[in-house]
């Protein structure tokens, strides 16, 4: 049986868990045990935490404004913060949730809470952010120096000063662990641990962690979903992921539409115990193949004004009812 990391803060580790039940047992990530389930025909940037809220980015029906929104909830910001698709999001235990956007109005990329309101200062453009059941950020920032990996609680933690460039996704367990992509010796996207240094060899975006330790990523080429030895675990064209600690991993999966430089995706999550989400319906395996990538129109580079990020490689809950008293 795995152990979790061992916290400063235990007392509120306990009470998290205790609302979204024990994922203690031992899992095993084995393809075949997965189900996919169709939770939203298009939407961007997924993440879901113990409860099996998912969240994601989509646009306010009827306009062309974006917004976060909870597959529990329904629209958690409202218009005057312009959500950005394709810079990541998290979620916690509590139902805190983390977005990148700027205020509609004007000004500079923040990192905004649900909870707690801007993380981040106007001038201090930040995204990819993610959350932990300690309610410790983390996110990037790219604009103007000291570039790098910071969180709320602890600040800098790595320089992305040289060479520079843009992970597409942070997150962060509860032990404080941050997994971010970056740039190996050969130029390569690789996915990066703030404590144990580079764990991909092959080139990797947008990584995702539990509590637990595990990582999964996507492809930085193909798109598909893979563990951290390199076996694909499932062959779809994604551009972001996101996993719990039972092993329910979300995806925002590429579907025709859009166009080069913001694809329309879809939100799925595979699960090991489908029945703990009867509100969505299953999807058929064969509904997620995906054309080869020379007939995939591949979304080119995007230049999100302040943010200066690249799209790149597009491959690949009801709440437990404990919450329901909180």
């Amino acid at each position: 049986m795995r152990m979790k990391p061992i916290c400063v803060l235990v007392v509120l580790v306990l009470i998290v868990v205790g609302a979204c039940g024990d994922a203690s047992a031992d899992l095993t990530f084995d393809p075949e045990l997965y189900t996919f389930l169709s939770v939203s025909p298009r939407g961007y940037s997924p993440s879901i935490n113990n409860c099996g809220e998912i969240i994601y980015v989509d646009y306010v029906m009827g306009t062309s404004a974006t917004a976060l929104f909870s597959s529990e909830r329904g629209q958690l910001t409202d218009t005057s913060i312009y959500v950005e698709r394709w810079t990541g999001t998290g979620v916690n235990d509590s139902g805190e949730a983390v977005v990148a956007g700027r205020p509609a109005a004007g000004g500079g990329y923040r990192v905004y809470s649900t909870v707690r309101g801007a993380i981040t200062a106007s001038d201090f453009s930040s995204n990819n952010p993610g959350i932990n059941n300690m309610g410790e950020v983390s996110y990037v920032h790219n604009q103007t120096l000291p570039r790098g990996v910071f969180t709320s609680d602890r600040g800098m933690l790595i320089d992305i000063s040289t060479p520079c460039y843009t992970p597409r996704q942070t997150d962060i367990s509860d032990s404080g662990e941050i997994i971010y992509d970056y740039l190996d010796v050969d130029g390569q996207r690789q996915i990066f641990s703030s404590t144990r240094g580079q764990l991909t060899t092959s080139r990797a975006y947008a990584g995702a962690i539990n509590s637990y330790g595990d990582v999964v990523y996507v492809d930085a080429v193909l798109g598909d979903i893979r563990l951290l030895d390199g076996t694909v675990l499932f062959d779809v064209l994604a551009t972001h992921v996101k996993m719990n600690d039972y092993g329910d991993i979300v995806f925002s999966q590429y579907v025709s539409g859009g166009n080069g430089n913001y694809p329309t995706s879809r939100i799925v999550v595979a699960t090991q115990r489908p029945d703990f989400y009867p509100q969505f319906s299953a999807i058929d395996p064969a509904m997620l193949s995906v054309p080869s990538p020379s007939v995939v129109p591949l979304p080119g580079t995007v230049l999100l004004g302040a943010i200066g990020l690249s799209a790149a490689g597009w491959r690949l809950r009801k709440l437990d009812s404990k919450m329901r008293g909180r």
